[in-house]
């Protein structure tokens, strides 16, 4: 992404410049809006909207050092906005840094700018990509601190920056959810819980179950009392019941568990609104469910009403 940007916002400051230096060089402004904005063909030797223009040599280093620099340092970006933002910087700057060059001699030749709102000096397309690269950023770090009170959800203390939960250090690669939930030893359904309401970061940000670990990052998740499953009145067919288990027939469209975006309509639902017991090794989605049928799939169930059961018919599916 940071170099699909990059290469853009370089092209787009190129193509304006050419156009400009073409159709406008030696010819009256272009009025878009009367005493607003127009486009005006001028140069400069300074930096973006003209700033130090004595001292080209200055930028010429700075947006090398800049530019090296983002490379460096792209391998190790996890965060979207991130790259976005020195996308976009790198852009600007290497388009800068091509009007520096072709326009010498040396280094100290003039950028082509065009876009003249009166108020402050005349710009041009990579000034406006540096300067929206910057704002990107800064806003992403302002964010950062804060993110975990703003993104927790209801029964997160805001005002706190320090996680409610555990972290760890991703150690391999795969989808954010089954790497946390194995890293964590919980099931992957109450982390896809946790990030449905955006208590799971990685390096701060807050991701999608789907996001691609590569390893090293640190994952935080933020941890909440899970909401009580509402019960479903609805007809279940029992075929056989004692103690410890009961088997009932599952008809096609009715869901097993509930999911982390969907908490009513399903089995355990339906099984709550009996008022049986059932165990809870399954975790707080899928109590009494030792196995579970695709929503399409009719058939029969075992659900288990202790813990004891759960284990035992556990084993016997494994």
């Amino acid at each position: 992404m940071l170099y699909a940007l990059a290469a853009g916002a370089y092209v787009l400051d190129r193509v304006t410049k050419l156009l400009v230096e073409r159709h406008l060089r030696g010819r009256p402004p272009i009025v878009l809006i009367p005493h607003v904005v127009r486009l005006v063909y001028t140069t400069n030797t300074g930096g973006a909207f003209s700033v130090l223009g004595g001292y080209p040599w200055v930028f010429f280093t700075a947006s090398l050092v800049v530019s090296l620099a983002i490379v460096a340092g792209s391998l190790r970006l996890r965060s979207t906005s991130s790259a976005v933002g020195l996308g976009l910087i790198l852009g600007g700057a290497l388009g800068n840094l091509t009007d520096r060059i072709l326009h010498g001699p040396g280094v100290s030749g003039q950028v082509t700018d065009f876009i003249d709102f009166h108020v402050w000096p005349v710009f041009n397309a990579a000034d406006s990509c540096i300067v929206i690269g910057a704002l990107i950023l800064v806003a992403a770090g302002l964010r950062r601190p804060a993110g975990r009170a703003a993104g927790a959800g209801p029964g997160v203390p805001a005002g706190s920056d320090a996680p409610t939960g555990p972290a760890f250090v991703a150690e391999q690669a795969g989808r954010l959810d089954s790497v946390a939930a194995s890293a964590l030893g919980i099931p992957r359904a109450e982390v896809q819980r946790a990030i449905a309401w955006g208590g799971v970061r990685v390096d701060g940000e807050p991701r999608d179950r789907s996001f691609r670990l590569r390893g090293g990052e640190t994952v935080e998740m933020e941890v909440r009392e899970p909401e009580t499953l509402r019960p479903d009145p609805g007809p279940i067919d029992v075929r056989y019941q004692d103690a410890s288990l009961l088997v009932v027939s599952k008809p096609a469209g009715l869901v097993t568990h509930p999911t982390a975006s969907r908490r009513t309509g399903s089995l355990v639902n339906r099984l709550i609104a009996m008022g049986i017991p059932l165990s809870t090794l399954g975790g707080a989605d899928r109590p009494g469910i030792v196995h579970r049928l695709d929503a399409g799939t009719s058939g029969l169930m075992i659900v288990a009403k202790t813990d004891a059961a759960h284990a035992a018919l556990g084993e016997m599916f494994r």
